[in-house]
C-alpha cells in the first residue's frame, strides 16, 4: 500500500504512488507480535491505538491503516490524541465477506476518515449482487482492480486486486500534497477542505449513508481550497461508536495521552453515552485488505504514516 503513496513506478505493477516525495514511516505487525498492549492503569489497547500513538509522538501529519478492526473504547484516547495534535487518522472500511463489525469498524472513530473503495465508473463492491454499503463512509476513492505490488511469496509479479485498503493511501497522498501546499494547516483543517471539495467541486459538505459519504476524494479541487480559512474542528463527530468524546479530545489536547479509566466493555459505554450498538461481534481484528489474493503473506502492513511532504526545491515557495 505504500506504492501508492510513493511509488515511482519501476516496482510490480508499475504503481506510482500520488505523493512520490512524501517522507513515510512504516509501522507494522504480524501473527507473532503476542497479546494487546497495556497502558500503566491495566487498560488494554490494540495495535492499531499503539501504532497512532507512536505515529502521532513521532509527528505523523497522516496516518492511514488498511488493516481495519472494531472500534474499542480503550483505543479512543489514541484517536483523541492524534486528533488533538494535529494529525489526521484514516482507516480502510470493512469488505464484502470478510469478517467484522460493518458498523462499528475503525472508521466509526469520531474523527477518523473512513475510506471506501469504489471503481472506475463510480460503483460501490457488491455482495449477494446488491452494493455493500458501509453508512458511515467518509469518502470514497479507487479500489477496484487495482494493481497489487507483488503476489503470495514473490515481490517481482503483480495482479490485478480488490478492496477498500487501496483508498486509504490513495487519500492520505492527497492530503500529503495539500499539506504541502498550506503546511500551516491542521489536519482538522486538512479534513475539512477534503469533504468540501468532493466530487470534481467545492462546495458545502453534505454527507450521505448510502455508502458514498461526502463523496469521491478530488484532488484537482482540494488542491484549489486554502485549509487554513476552514473551521479548525473535526467534522466527522456524532459517528457510530461514539467516541473519542468531544471532551476526550479537549483533555487529549491540554494532557496528552490519557488512557481511559472507564470499563473496557463498549456496550457499557455505549449506555452510558447513548451510542448505537454493534451488529457484529467485538472481537478480535478483522483484515480489511478483501483482496483476491493474500500480497505476500508473511508481511503484512498495518499502519503507514506519511509525516511530512519534501519538496525538492524552495523555488517552490518562493514562486
Amino acid at each position: 500500500m505504500a506504492a501508492y503513496v510513493i511509488g515511482n513506478g519501476t516496482g510490480a505493477g508499475g504503481v506510482r504512488g500520488i505523493a512520490p516525495d512524501a517522507d513515510v514511516t512504516f509501522y507494522g505487525y504480524g501473527e507473532d507480535d503476542g497479546p494487546s498492549c497495556n497502558t500503566a492503569d491495566g487498560a488494554q489497547i490494540t495495535e492499531f491505538a499503539a501504532g497512532v500513538k507512536q505515529a502521532t509522538d513521532d509527528g505523523a501529519k497522516i496516518i492511514f491503516t488498511s488493516i481495519g478492526g472494531t472500534a474499542r473504547v480503550d483505543d479512543a484516547p489514541a484517536v483523541a490524541y492524534a486528533i488533538s495534535h494535529g494529525a489526521v487518522v484514516i482507516a480502510a472500511s470493512i469488505n464484502p465477506g470478510v469478517l467484522g463489525a460493518r458498523y462499528d469498524d475503525l472508521g466509526s472513530f469520531n474523527g477518523v476518515v473512513s475510506a471506501t473503495g469504489i471503481d472506475r465508473d463510480g460503483n460501490l463492491q457488491t455482495e449477494d449482487g446488491e452494493p455493500f454499503v458501509i453508512p458511515q463512509t467518509t469518502v470514497v476513492a479507487a479500489g477496484v482492480d487495482m494493481p497489487a505490488v507483488g503476489s503470495t511469496g514473490d515481490w517481482s509479479t503483480s495482479v490485478g486486486a480488490t478492496g477498500s485498503s487501496f483508498a486509504p493511501p490513495i487519500i492520505a497522498g492527497m492530503l500529503a500534497l495539500a499539506a504541502q501546499r498550506s503546511p500551516q494547516a491542521t489536519g482538522n483543517q486538512l479534513v475539512q477542505a477534503l469533504v468540501a471539495t468532493t466530487n470534481g467541486a467545492q462546495h458545502t459538505p453534505t454527507r450521505t449513508e448510502d455508502g458514498y459519504g461526502y463523496g469521491a476524494a478530488w484532488l484537482p479541487s482540494l488542491l484549489t481550497v486554502d485549509p487554513t480559512t476552514l473551521p479548525d474542528e473535526t467534522p466527522l463527530m456524532g459517528k457510530p461508536a461514539g467516541f473519542p468524546t468531544e471532551e476526550q479530545i479537549a483533555q487529549a489536547k491540554a494532557n496528552g495521552y490519557s488512557p481511559d479509566e472507564r470499563s473496557s466493555s463498549i456496550d457499557k459505554y455505549r449506555e452510558q453515552n447513548g451510542a448505537s450498538q454493534s451488529d457484529a461481534a467485538p472481537i478480535a481484528l478483522w483484515v480489511a485488505i478483501g483482496l483476491s489474493l493474500l500480497v505476500v503473506a508473511a508481511i503484512v502492513i498495518t499502519v503507514i504514516i506519511v509525516v511530512s511532504q519534501r519538496r525538492k526545491a524552495g523555488k517552490e515557495r518562493a514562486a
